[in-house]
């Protein structure tokens, strides 16, 4: 199983919005247009973290949003893996 994860943006949105949710309400996740609409506003207020569409082979079946920490930025590799230790 070879899963990819692609950036979304404005020019592969078009595949978020292509994937089935119908076995999921929409009362427990959110449609690809809401997905987009908060992925832009992050963007434009340079928040942390990215959304991700994710493929399995050649077949677009999911979204993820991935926060990171923006602390590692501060540190060098050995002190990447202190953080969250403490």
């Amino acid at each position: 199983m070879n899963i990819t994860l692609e950036q979304l943006t404005q020019d592969n949105y078009i595949y978020a919005e292509g994937i089935n949710r119908e076995d999921i309400s929409e009362d427990w996740v959110d449609t690809a247009a809401t997905i987009m609409e908060i992925n832009e506003y992050g963007r434009e207020h340079n928040y942390i973290g990215h959304t991700f569409l994710a493929r399995l082979e050649e077949k677009y079946v999911g979204l993820i949003l991935v926060i990171y920490d923006s602390r590692i930025k501060q540190y060098g590799q050995r002190e990447k893996r202190q953080i969250g230790r403490t």
